[in-house]
């Protein structure tokens, strides 16, 4: 008898030692998980409590003409139509030959509207009917003439 109960007085004070290293982890735990409650409170606006006591999240309301338009404008195929319109009105508007008699030549023949009663000459004056003269008359004085001989 006097062994077993000299094994089990030696063992007391390590299982007594156990018991306060757990509880010791315990508290260290919950201490732990009040600062990262803390944390999230401050920094995130979160409060466990409020969360706890908050109620379920209420029903989605239904959608109405206007969402559901919103939604179908968000869309690949509503961008995609919105890109090429706007790739064609960029197109018509600066780079056709209409455009570039409207866009380019037009404020040249206002000018030369307004400056009618002056002498002199002026660039500005020139518009496409102009150049388009200008070009075709210095192509055919190339063609008459025989190419420069070096």
């Amino acid at each position: 008898g006097a062994f077993a109960g000299a094994a089990a007085a030696g063992r007391a004070p390590a299982v007594r030692r156990g018991a306060a290293a757990k509880d010791e982890k315990a508290k260290e735990f919950e201490r732990t998980r009040g600062v990262f409650m803390s944390l999230d409170t401050e920094e995130f606006g979160l409060d466990s409590k409020e969360l706890a006591d908050s109620s379920p999240p209420e029903e989605p309301e239904e959608e109405t003409i206007f969402s559901i338009l919103g939604d179908q404008a968000a869309g690949y195929g509503a961008v995609a139509v919105l890109t090429a319109v706007i790739g064609f009105g960029t197109y018509y508007t600066f780079f056709t030959k209409e455009a570039e008699e409207k866009f380019y030549y037009s404020a040249q023949r206002d000018r030369a509207m307004q400056q009618v009663s002056q002498d002199g000459f002026d660039f500005r004056d020139l518009d496409v009917t102009t150049t388009r003269d200008l070009v075709e008359k210095a192509r055919a004085r190339a063609a008459d003439s025989p190419p420069p001989v070096i």
